[in-house]
């Protein structure tokens, strides 16, 4: 955890941050499924 939680204060940046995160897990996700890949 950090000293100080700036998440708050910059609340845009996060909001930012957390949409990139999901979209990142969601095609982490869609990988591990095997959706990236061309199926034969």
């Amino acid at each position: 955890m950090e000293a100080k939680d700036l998440s708050k204060s910059d609340a845009d940046r996060t909001a930012t941050m957390l949409e990139q995160l999901d979209k990142w897990q969601n095609s982490v996700f869609d990988s591990w499924e095997g959706k990236d890949y061309q199926k034969p």
